[in-house]
């Protein structure tokens, strides 16, 4: 064999053997390092530690922990003074080195000058347990306060704002005079609305009056004695309910017909008012005071006539109506007038 081929070949041995080497140390490097850290860390920080009022502001939270370690979602995160809570971005989730890297993004707009810090947030997670396999423990880790210092936009290199006058007002001339058209068309367009509202409502609310048709005093009197008749009090034997009605009827018709209270009156009461009535005579005093007579003593004496009696009293109570009808509405009395059978 050739010596140039044989160093050629231990040259390629060399070259792959240290490349090997090379790469279990490093391996062995990788894991002890992975060893020393934590099964879980965390950290946090800003994009801008300074900022102005009105910047939005990035808060990062890392969180990398061992393969076997599952994190769950954060606690939600409580905004502070001076720093406005705006959103929480899409996390990123990845796997590098053997570890689990999580990444939780939130959005702060600077709102007040000053020194702020971003609370602690804590972040749950579910390890193994090595004495029961397949049943992990929950743990938990916060990450540390993060601070911001927010300044004003007035400050500059130079140093502090100045202060500038106040510049004068400005006096705005308005004219009223490129108004007045539209304010017009207004009150006319009211007006005109008012004007067919009203309008309306006199139609819908049309009062309608019914003549109210009176019924004078004879031709109630003589219906209300047709009544009393077609009762049959007499045959059922309630006679005095039956003198009870006539009374009120025949009181009734000389309290309306000669203008007095003639119902709560009595007898004597009732002549007295009559005396001095210029149509009365002796005839009709003489009616009247046999009716109540033969009424009064059933009502109250308790007197109880037969049933002849009794209509003869109801047909004396019929004269009397009959004979007492005024003048002026008597000419104008028509054949269709009730008469009693």
């Amino acid at each position: 064999m050739n010596t140039g081929n044989i160093s050629k070949y231990f040259f390629k041995i060399l070259i792959w053997t240290t490349f090997l080497s090379v790469l279990a140390v490093s391996k062995n490097l990788n894991a002890q390092e992975n060893q020393s850290l934590p099964p879980v860390e965390i950290q946090a920080s800003v994009d801008k530690p300074v900022a102005t009022v009105g910047d939005l502001i990035r808060f990062k939270i890392e969180l990398r922990t061992e393969k076997d370690i599952r994190p769950q979602e954060p606690t939600p995160l409580k905004p502070k003074e001076g720093l406005i809570y705006i959103k929480r971005e899409i996390p990123e989730i990845r796997f590098e080195n053997d570890r689990n890297i999580a990444i939780f993004y939130y959005i702060f707009r600077a709102d007040l000058v000053g020194r702020f810090a971003i609370p602690s947030i804590k972040i749950k997670f579910l390890a193994p347990y090595s004495k029961t396999p397949g049943t992990p423990i929950e743990g938990s880790i916060t990450s540390p306060e993060t601070f911001v210092e927010v300044r004003s936009v007035l400050q500059t290199k130079e140093g502090p704002p100045t202060l500038q006058d106040i510049k004068p007002l400005i006096e705005i001339e308005r004219s009223w005079v490129r108004y007045w058209p539209y304010a017009l068309a207004i009150i006319l367009f009211v007006l005109l609305i008012y004007y067919f509202v009203k309008k309306r409502q006199r139609i819908l609310i049309k009062p309608q009056f019914k003549p109210i048709k009176l019924i004078p005093c004879h031709v109630l009197a003589l219906q209300e004695l047709e009544t009393l008749k077609k009762k049959n009090l007499l045959t059922q034997g309630e006679v005095r309910e039956y003198h009870f009605e006539l009374s009120d009827i025949f009181r009734k018709y000389l309290g309306t017909r000669y203008s007095f209270p003639a119902l709560d009156r009595t007898r004597q009461e009732i002549f007295d008012c009559l005396g001095k009535n210029v149509e009365m005579n002796g005839y009709l005093k003489s009616a009247i005071e046999s009716i109540l007579e033969e009424t009064d003593k059933v009502k109250f004496a308790k007197v109880a006539p037969s049933i002849q009696e009794s209509n003869e009293t109801l047909e004396s109570v019929v004269e009397f109506v009959k004979s007492t009808i005024p003048i002026a509405q008597n000419k104008q009395e028509t054949v269709a007038d009730p008469v009693l059978k």
